[in-house]
């Protein structure tokens, strides 16, 4: 939670930059998509622990470990819906 709570923080003076300077500023770019990958790992590996502590199926593919627990109750359908796509762009 530490390192999820790291990269938000870092992430959130880049919520000022315009999107025209953010959109020309090729490594402005890098270092916003490394931080959300990072922040999706994160939200991944918190979720297979989950899922294994509380012996939950066993998802077959990363992004259907949101999937698990959007079913099992422990986040919304929406919000599992949602992190779905986080991981789909993660893995782009």
């Amino acid at each position: 939670m530490k390192k999820l709570d790291a990269y938000q923080r870092g992430l959130l003076p880049f919520q000022r930059i315009p999107l025209e300077d953010y959109l020309v500023d090729e490594n402005l770019q890098m270092i916003v998509e490394r931080r959300l990958q990072l922040s999706i790992q994160v939200c991944i590996d918190i979720a297979n622990y989950l899922i294994a502590r509380l012996g939950l199926r066993h998802p077959d593919t990363q992004e259907n470990v949101f999937a698990v627990m959007g079913a099992e109750g422990i986040i919304s359908q929406d919000l599992a819906r949602r992190m779905v796509g986080m991981v789909r762009f993660r893995f782009a």
